[in-house]
Protein backbone atom coordinates (compact mmCIF):
# COMPACT_ATOMS: atom_id res chain seq x y z
CA UNK A 1 0.00 0.00 0.00
CA UNK A 2 1.27 3.68 -1.10
CA UNK A 3 1.97 6.38 1.65
CA UNK A 4 -0.26 9.48 1.63
CA UNK A 5 1.60 12.63 1.38
CA UNK A 6 1.04 16.21 1.00
CA UNK A 7 3.53 18.86 -0.59
CA UNK A 8 3.07 22.61 0.11
CA UNK A 9 5.35 25.07 -1.28
CA UNK A 10 7.09 25.20 -5.45
CA UNK A 11 8.13 21.99 -7.54
CA UNK A 12 9.88 23.38 -10.47
CA UNK A 13 9.36 21.19 -13.09
CA UNK A 14 6.84 18.56 -10.75
CA UNK A 15 10.64 16.71 -9.94
CA UNK A 16 9.68 15.73 -6.42
CA UNK A 17 6.43 15.10 -7.09
CA UNK A 18 7.82 12.80 -10.23
CA UNK A 19 10.23 10.96 -8.13
CA UNK A 20 7.60 10.65 -5.53
CA UNK A 21 5.00 9.34 -7.49
CA UNK A 22 7.45 7.27 -9.19
CA UNK A 23 8.59 5.31 -5.56
CA UNK A 24 5.12 4.56 -5.06
CA UNK A 25 4.30 7.81 -2.75
CA UNK A 26 0.34 9.15 -3.17
CA UNK A 27 1.21 13.13 -3.70
CA UNK A 28 -1.45 15.79 -3.02
CA UNK A 29 0.57 18.83 -4.35
CA UNK A 30 -1.14 22.24 -2.55
CA UNK A 31 1.29 24.50 -4.18
CA UNK A 32 1.51 27.52 -2.30
CA UNK A 33 -2.27 27.92 -1.39
CA UNK A 34 -2.43 27.46 2.45
CA UNK A 35 -6.32 26.92 2.05
CA UNK A 36 -5.90 23.95 -0.48
CA UNK A 37 -3.51 22.51 2.30
CA UNK A 38 -5.89 23.32 5.00
CA UNK A 39 -8.62 21.40 2.51
CA UNK A 40 -6.46 18.24 2.01
CA UNK A 41 -5.53 17.44 5.96
CA UNK A 42 -9.27 18.06 6.89
CA UNK A 43 -10.48 15.80 3.99
CA UNK A 44 -7.94 12.60 4.16
CA UNK A 45 -5.00 11.68 6.30
CA UNK A 46 -1.54 11.92 5.13
CA UNK A 47 1.43 9.79 6.65
CA UNK A 48 4.08 12.78 6.30
CA UNK A 49 3.85 16.68 5.19
CA UNK A 50 6.62 17.69 2.65
CA UNK A 51 7.37 21.29 2.91
CA UNK A 52 9.46 23.64 0.31
CA UNK A 53 11.27 25.71 2.53
CA UNK A 54 12.23 28.48 0.15
CA UNK A 55 10.38 31.23 2.17
CA UNK A 56 11.12 30.67 5.68
CA UNK A 57 8.12 33.04 6.37
CA UNK A 58 5.90 30.88 5.03
CA UNK A 59 7.35 28.25 6.49
CA UNK A 60 7.13 29.21 10.17
CA UNK A 61 3.35 29.99 9.47
CA UNK A 62 2.18 27.22 7.76
CA UNK A 63 3.88 24.75 10.10
CA UNK A 64 1.80 26.16 12.96
CA UNK A 65 -1.07 25.65 11.02
CA UNK A 66 0.19 21.94 10.14
CA UNK A 67 0.79 20.72 13.47
CA UNK A 68 -2.58 22.20 14.86
CA UNK A 69 -4.66 20.03 12.20
CA UNK A 70 -2.64 16.72 12.14
CA UNK A 71 0.23 14.78 13.75
CA UNK A 72 1.84 13.40 10.62
CA UNK A 73 5.66 14.24 10.59
CA UNK A 74 6.83 17.02 8.88
CA UNK A 75 10.01 16.95 6.38
CA UNK A 76 11.82 20.28 5.38
CA UNK A 77 13.11 20.27 2.45
CA UNK A 78 16.02 23.25 3.18
CA UNK A 79 17.08 25.93 0.83
CA UNK A 80 20.18 26.32 2.31
CA UNK A 81 22.77 23.96 3.65
CA UNK A 82 22.91 26.28 6.71
CA UNK A 83 19.02 26.16 7.27
CA UNK A 84 17.78 24.92 10.65
CA UNK A 85 14.89 22.79 11.12
CA UNK A 86 12.93 23.57 14.60
CA UNK A 87 9.51 22.11 14.46
CA UNK A 88 10.35 19.57 11.99
CA UNK A 89 10.63 16.04 12.22
CA UNK A 90 13.17 16.12 9.27
CA UNK A 91 15.00 18.34 6.89
CA UNK A 92 16.87 17.77 3.41
CA UNK A 93 19.39 19.84 2.94
CA UNK A 94 19.68 20.98 -0.83
CA UNK A 95 21.67 18.93 -3.63
CA UNK A 96 20.38 15.71 -1.73
CA UNK A 97 20.07 13.23 -4.24
CA UNK A 98 16.33 11.75 -5.11
CA UNK A 99 16.66 8.47 -3.78
CA UNK A 100 18.61 10.03 -0.10
CA UNK A 101 15.44 11.98 0.63
CA UNK A 102 12.90 9.46 -0.79
CA UNK A 103 14.77 6.87 2.34
CA UNK A 104 14.58 9.95 4.30
CA UNK A 105 10.57 10.46 4.00
CA UNK A 106 9.97 6.55 3.93
CA UNK A 107 12.02 6.57 7.36
CA UNK A 108 9.77 9.66 9.08
CA UNK A 109 6.76 7.81 8.23
CA UNK A 110 8.14 4.51 9.69
CA UNK A 111 9.06 6.21 12.57
CA UNK A 112 5.72 7.61 12.83
CA UNK A 113 4.23 4.04 12.92
CA UNK A 114 6.47 2.91 14.94
CA UNK A 115 6.05 5.09 17.82
CA UNK A 116 2.46 6.08 17.07
CA UNK A 117 3.09 9.77 17.26
CA UNK A 118 6.24 11.47 16.76
CA UNK A 119 5.08 14.92 18.54
CA UNK A 120 4.08 13.15 21.82
CA UNK A 121 7.38 12.15 21.51
CA UNK A 122 9.40 15.64 20.51
CA UNK A 123 7.25 17.02 23.77
CA UNK A 124 8.97 14.53 26.17
CA UNK A 125 12.47 15.21 24.98
CA UNK A 126 13.99 17.75 22.69
CA UNK A 127 15.99 15.65 19.23
CA UNK A 128 17.46 17.03 16.55
CA UNK A 129 15.79 16.31 12.82
CA UNK A 130 16.43 13.04 10.65
CA UNK A 131 19.51 14.11 8.48
CA UNK A 132 20.33 12.32 5.37
CA UNK A 133 23.61 11.18 6.64
CA UNK A 134 21.80 9.46 9.13
CA UNK A 135 19.43 7.78 7.29
CA UNK A 136 22.28 6.54 5.13
CA UNK A 137 24.08 5.08 8.32
CA UNK A 138 20.98 3.00 9.15
CA UNK A 139 20.84 1.75 5.83
CA UNK A 140 23.94 0.22 5.59
CA UNK A 141 23.23 -1.09 8.95
CA UNK A 142 20.44 -3.00 7.82
CA UNK A 143 21.67 -3.73 4.46
CA UNK A 144 25.10 -4.82 6.21
CA UNK A 145 25.74 -8.70 5.02
CA UNK A 146 22.18 -8.77 3.23
CA UNK A 147 22.70 -7.19 -0.20
CA UNK A 148 19.34 -6.23 -0.97
CA UNK A 149 17.63 -2.98 -2.75
CA UNK A 150 15.78 -0.61 -0.71
CA UNK A 151 13.43 -0.08 -2.70
CA UNK A 152 11.83 -2.50 -5.88
CA UNK A 153 11.20 -0.91 -9.61
CA UNK A 154 7.84 -0.62 -10.57
CA UNK A 155 7.05 -3.00 -13.47
CA UNK A 156 5.23 -1.84 -16.51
Amino acid sequence: MSSTVAYFGHDYCNLRRLVLEYSGFNVKYCGLSISTLMNELRSSPVEALLIDGESEEVVSQVLGLIHAQSSAPTVLFASTAESSAPGFDAAIPPYTLPGDWVRLIATAIEGAKNTGDLKVEKSKQSREPLRVNNVRKKAAAAAAGQPRALFARRSR
